[in-house]
């Protein structure tokens, strides 16, 4: 009996030492979703200085992520990390194509699938031509981060086609700052339009709002134009 029960408490303390599953979230903007506020710490981990917090409602836009479960994010004009299973995909849902820009497979007859954005790492399955999938991001090399069989995977750029898509558009009514000198301030949402000027980082904006395609419409001069959301810091 005494046998027994060791093995039993030695198997619930191999269950405790098991990890919880970790929430990956995917670049662009997010909103927080917490019932009080979320901690932003100064590195992505549960031990790190809490450096400020976000309320509920709060969105955010999610450059990277890293392991364990963490998103970096922008407070304060410096990189910050909250949880991302508190972070919800602005314009998205829960499906495999949340969050994602959608792109058709052109390699023929198939796109191997890796586990990491390698061309040494782990073939973990492939894509016909033709197949759907949707983009959650890029990695230096030529590779794209897809959602494949309920797990983030990476395939090679070259053999995806995106395809155009309505952009959704989010009010926002606020200020954000640029973030990169020699920030193109365009005619248009789109990185072909026309260049109607160009400020350095900290230039202020008061923002209209925000697209789903990466676009932010701002005010410059007294004109409503467009400035890519990933070189500006939102207050």
């Amino acid at each position: 009996m005494r046998k027994m029960l060791i093995l039993m408490a030695v198997f619930l303390l191999f269950i405790t030492l098991i990890p919880a599953k970790q929430v990956e979230a995917s670049t662009g903007h997010h909103t927080v979703n917490v019932k009080t506020t979320l901690n932003v710490r100064e590195n992505p981990s549960p031990r790190a200085k809490v450096v400020g917090s976000l309320k509920n409602g709060a969105v955010v836009y999610v450059y990277n992520t890293e392991p364990g479960g963490w998103s970096k994010i922008k407070y304060n004009n410096k990189a910050g990390y909250v949880a991302s299973g508190y972070l919800t995909p602005n314009g998205s849902s829960s499906s495999d194509n949340s969050g994602g820009e959608k792109a058709t497979v052109t390699a023929s007859p198939s796109l191997n699938v890796r586990a990491n954005p390698s061309p040494k790492a782990k073939i973990i399955g492939s894509l016909k031509k033709g197949a759907i999938v949707y983009i959650y991001g890029t990695e230096p090399g030529g590779w794209s981060k897809i959602m494949y069989n309920g797990r983030y995977a990476y395939v090679a750029s070259s053999y995806l086609k995106k395809e155009a898509q309505e952009s959704t558009y989010y009010s926002y009514d606020g200020y954000a700052s640029a973030d990169a000198n020699n920030l193109n301030i365009r005619a248009t949402a789109s990185k072909n339009g026309k260049v109607i000027g160009q400020v350095n980082r900290g230039y202020e904006f008061y923002v209209y709002g925000t697209m789903s395609n990466g676009w932010a419409e701002v005010d410059y001069n007294g004109r409503t134009a467009y400035v890519a959301t990933e070189y500006l810091y939102f207050y």
